[in-house]
C-alpha cells in the first residue's frame, strides 16, 4: 500500500514543524515529546512513501527526530524526577487529623 503523495508530503512537513518547535521548546518533556511525535508522522512516508525520494527524506526526518530525542532523555528523566520529589506531599506539615465522635445515639 502506498501512501498518496500529497499525504506522505503533508506529513513529512508536519514532522519537521513540530521538530523545529521542538528544538525551540524549554521543557525538557516537551522536546522529547516533540522528538516523538515528529518521528510518528515522518514513519508513514518512511514506510509507505510513493516515491524513493519521500522515503528518504523520510528516513533523515525519522533519524533525525530519533537523535534528538536520545539526546533529551536524559534530561527528560531528570526533570521528571525532579518534579515527582516536588510533588511529594510535605509529612511535616499538619499532624493526622483524628475522628470526630459518633454523635448518632
Amino acid at each position: 500500500m502506498k501512501l498518496n503523495d500529497t499525504s506522505a508530503k503533508s506529513l513529512l512537513w508536519l514532522a519537521a514543524i513540530i521538530l523545529f518547535t521542538g528544538m525551540m521548546t524549554a521543557s525538557p518533556a516537551g522536546r522529547f515529546f516533540a522528538a516523538c511525535g515528529a518521528g510518528l508522522c515522518a514513519f508513514a512516508p518512511l514506510c509507505a512513501g510513493p516515491t524513493r525520494k519521500r522515503r528518504i527524506i523520510a528516513g533523515i526526518v525519522v533519524l533525525a527526530a530519533t537523535l534528538f530525542a536520545y539526546s533529551t532523555f536524559d534530561e527528560y528523566q531528570k526533570g521528571d524526577r525532579e518534579y515527582r520529589e516536588r510533588a511529594q506531599p510535605a509529612q511535616s506539615l499538619a499532624p493526622p487529623a483524628t475522628p470526630l465522635p459518633d454523635k448518632r445515639q
